[in-house]
């Protein structure tokens, strides 16, 4: 996977999602898969309701959880290349 700070995502079609407490839940109606998210990768897929590039989301979650740009910016690019395999998210434009 060829991912850099300004790498553009947006979630694929066809995704139902719901949070239950501090974890998210979405489902991938097209292939009928359900993916269990923490209360970080719910913030982070809360963030891709439009289309955003990794620093913007890294920054986002620096802001949001008080943690280091460097932390923020391997956990965001750690869980956008699951979510890319899971076939959650896909290059935006």
């Amino acid at each position: 996977m060829n991912m850099n700070t300004t790498t553009m995502y947006k979630r694929t079609m066809q995704m139902e999602a719901v949070a239950v407490g501090e974890e998210w839940i979405v489902m991938n109606t097209a292939k009928l898969t359900v993916t269990k998210m923490n209360e970080v990768g719910g913030f982070i897929w809360a963030e891709l309701k439009e289309d955003g590039d990794v620093m913007s989301l890294a920054r986002k979650l620096q802001e949001r959880y008080d943690i280091s740009e460097e932390i923020a910016l391997q956990d965001v690019k750690l869980f956008l290349a699951e979510l890319e395999i899971a076939e959650l998210i896909e290059h935006a434009g």
